[in-house]
């Protein structure tokens, strides 16, 4: 599964297009390992609400849906989780593949915080390739939603800023760019800035 392109719309909206290879499975009832690990590491999202033509709750759902509409709830529950003051998200994933190639989605999230939200999607899609390939171990999942819930801080407007000592910046414009940088996917020297906190 590839996210191919983000685009941020009205509202605080994201609209993501999402490839799944055509010659893949594209349901989770042909990939159910998916479902399962995602619900051991995020177990809150057996209890998100999902309008489905059969009144199935989400976890039920899961037994068989499309793994974009898994994604979506993923990249809400990571969210969810880095915001002390999360309001309820909504999201929805559609397809219409007499117009887009077969395997093209199109999945919308609501967000709080821009950057938190494309960091998030970014980080769901990495998760859902890693468990699809079983490279699970290959993520440092910890470490990596400690970088959302630090690009959480950085980026709330409403938090209050601390002023250290003069000429001395824990929190300024570069280290918040560095941070955004590396937590959005960025390779490189930046990477070597960042130890996972002890």
């Amino acid at each position: 599964m590839k996210v191919k392109e983000i685009h941020v719309v009205g509202n605080k909206r994201l609209h993501l297009t999402v490839q799944c290879p055509s010659w893949r499975p594209f349901r989770t009832g042909d990939s159910p390992h998916l479902p399962r690990v995602i619900f051991q590491l995020f177990p809150d999202l057996t209890l998100d609400k999902c309008e489905n033509d059969f009144g199935l709750s989400f976890e039920e759902e899961c037994q068989d849906t499309e793994i974009p509409h898994l994604f979506e709830h993923l990249v809400m529950e990571m969210q969810g989780q880095s915001l002390n003051h999360a309001h309820e998200l909504t999201g929805v994933t559609y397809w219409d593949w007499t117009v887009d190639p077969r395997g093209c989605f199109h999945v919308e999230v609501d967000y709080e915080n821009e950057l938190l939200a494309i960091a998030a999607v970014r980080l769901a899609e990495r998760l859902i390739n890693s468990i699809d390939q079983r490279r699970l171990d290959a993520l440092d999942l910890d470490w990596e939603l400690e970088r959302l819930r630090q690009i959480a801080a950085l980026t709330d407007p409403g938090r209050p800023r601390s002023r250290g000592k003069p000429g001395v910046s824990r929190s300024g414009p570069s280290a918040r760019r560095n941070a955004l940088v590396f937590a959005l996917g960025a390779a490189g020297p930046v990477e070597e800035e960042f130890e996972p906190a002890e």
